[in-house]
């Protein structure tokens, strides 16, 4: 876990744009990596030294010990191929990693992860421009391991591991020889194994490429049910190709067509997950009122249709999912309003955010703490839901608040409830959640009402 914290931290620094920020991200993510080279190279010391002092080991004792063993030397390898901070030691770090696998093959030639290992050898030489060792490397994986996958699928092997070094250009170039070749050397999976990778690595129009391809290869797929499902995943790949590419009226009409045609397919599920986002966003800069009406009603028509997805809705885990989805109800409403609010349409951002704090406020009615469930007895995920809902409603209701009406006795009597109810939730939630990731957002909201 701690390497995989810290690749996931480099790729958070990736998309920061504070500098400094982005650099100590990275040094605390070079400090996880250092700590998770120096265990396996713990572990493997420790089982070496076991196997050697216990001769007396079963066989069965002793293929743990060996695969733990195996493990870890590979491991320590894959784990100096990662690193790219800061940028004057990656060839250092890439010549660490290239000895680290080359100590695993010693030990292993025939491993489990030997196929891999030989792949990502010649990956890294192939950065380094040694094109002369990057070879050697592939024609050792074709020679010791000719049935592996990697010895089948080497230039889609070959891109993926330059993707994951970090080399995403070349990585992506690799893929668009992939799509070159000729005389039917790849299949449709392949193709569409090469539009998800180059989907996670932002390759947008070569993904599409990918995906075209595979749909177009899928037709000689004899078994129909195989046939559908690389069709279906394809066509959502395309989807998220158009989102990514920021084409959201094109990335809607493929979602659209694709639940129109594909009711029955496992997937719809996932169509009407980026429905939601994709129908937010294309309605967030929508001038006519009717066309951006209509897109925000899709993405709340997504949502409740996402509960039917919800098998056993009784059960603590299909009463949570509900419960996220309830929330995403009134995040788009706020979504909504915030482009009304762009468009300095004010009157219907007023509505817009009164609708938000109504869906808020029916979930806090079902959710805040009472004496039959109190707060000691929610799960941290019960809690979480609870924390983001007070957090979403508690400025909106400010908003409400300082816009209604005081002239009558009956408006004063109802601006007056809806105070006593923000005053409520307020102190609710700095019961629960002094130290709550929203805290600011509330307090800052608290000082705002104060000041009404």
């Amino acid at each position: 876990m701690e390497q995989k914290d810290a690749y996931n931290a480099f790729a958070q620094a990736a998309e920061t744009n504070d500098v400094e920020a982005s650099q100590a991200i990275c040094k605390a993510a070079n400090r996880s990596v250092a700590g998770a080279i120096r265990d396996f190279r713990a572990v493997a010391k420790a089982v070496e030294g076991e196997l050697e002092s216990n001769k007396g080991l079963k066989a069965e004792e002793k293929e743990k010990f060996l695969l733990r063993r195996e493990q870890a030397l590979f491991l320590e390898g894959d784990i100096w191929s990662r690193l790219t901070y800061p940028e004057e030691r990656k060839s250092a770090y890439r010549t660490r990693a290239v000895d680290a696998f080359e100590r695993y093959l010693a030990a292993f030639p025939k491993g489990k992860y030997g196929a891999v290992a030989l792949v990502k050898i010649g990956t890294i030489h192939t950065a380094e421009k040694k094109m002369d060792e990057s070879q050697k490397a592939f024609a050792r994986l074709q020679k010791d391991f000719p049935e592996s996958d990697e010895a089948k699928n080497s230039v889609p092997r070959l891109a993926k591991t330059l993707i994951e070094m970090g080399l995403r250009e070349e990585g992506v170039a690799q893929y668009k020889q992939m799509l070159e070749t000729q005389g039917g050397k790849y299949s449709s999976g392949q193709f569409l194994a090469a539009g998800d990778a180059l989907l996670e690595a932002k390759g947008w129009d070569v993904a599409g490429d990918a995906y075209a391809k595979s749909i177009e290869l899928a037709a000689a797929v004899t078994n129909e049910a195989a046939r559908s499902a690389i069709v279906a995943r394809c066509l959502i790949g395309q989807a998220k190709v158009s989102l990514g590419q920021k084409q959201y009226a094109q990335a809607r009409q493929k979602l659209d067509d694709f639940i129109e045609k594909n009711a029955k397919s496992a997937l719809v599920k996932d169509a009407y997950e980026m429905l939601v986002e994709v129908a937010s966003i294309e309605g967030s800069t929508e001038k006519d009122d009717e066309v951006r009406l209509r897109l925000f009603n899709s993405a709340v028509g997504a949502v409740k249709k996402l509960r039917g997805f919800i098998k056993d809705q009784k059960s603590e885990e299909g009463r949570l999912a509900l419960d996220g989805l309830a929330l995403r109800s009134g995040d788009v409403l706020v979504r909504k309003m915030e482009a009304e609010d762009a468009m300095n349409l004010k009157e219907k951002a007023d509505e817009t955010c009164s609708k938000a704090v109504v869906s808020f406020q029916a979930f806090l009615m079902a959710h805040e703490p009472t004496e039959e469930n109190p707060a000691e007895k929610m799960s941290p995920a019960q809690l979480a839901n609870l924390e983001r809902c007070y957090s979403s409603c508690l400025p909106l209701m400010v908003r409400v608040i300082s816009k209604m009406p005081k002239e009558t006795d009956d408006e004063k009597a109802a601006k007056a409830e809806q105070r006593a109810q923000f005053d409520k939730y307020a102190a609710t939630y700095q019961k629960l959640f002094p130290n709550g990731k929203n805290k600011v957002a509330v307090q800052n909201a608290v000082n705002q009402a104060k000041a009404e």
